[in-house]
C-alpha cells in the first residue's frame, strides 16, 4: 500500500494534521495525542469508504515549514544570524 502523506501544523492550541489525498483532518493537544488521532481519523474515512484500514507505518509524516517558521518566529535567518554573530547573507 502506498503511504499516505498527513501535514501537520503547530497552532496555538496544540498540532494540527491534514491529508491532500483524503478529506481527513485531526487535532491534538500534543504530538502523541495527535499521531494517535491521525491514524483513527484516517482509517475511520477508509472504512466509512471499505478500504483497507492501515497502521502508523503507512503514514508519512510532513511539516509544513513555511506555518512551522511562521509560528517558531525565533527560528528564522534573522534571528538565528543574530544569536551564532553571523552576517544574515552569508546564512541565507
Amino acid at each position: 500500500m502506498q503511504k499516505i502523506e498527513m501535514i501537520i501544523e503547530r497552532t496555538n492550541t496544540g498540532y494540527s494534521a491534514y491529508t491532500k489525498k483524503y478529506p481527513v483532518y485531526t487535532v491534538g493537544s500534543n504530538l502523541e495525542e495527535l499521531k494517535t488521532n491521525m491514524l483513527e481519523a484516517l482509517n475511520l474515512y477508509l472504512e466509512h469508504k471499505s478500504k483497507p484500514l492501515i497502521a502508523m507505518n503507512n503514514i508519512k509524516v510532513s511539516l509544513d515549514l513555511p506555518q512551522f517558521f511562521d509560528f517558531y518566529k525565533v527560528i528564522n535567518a534573522k534571528a538565528l544570524s543574530e544569536r551564532i554573530g553571523m552576517n544574515q547573507s552569508l546564512l541565507a
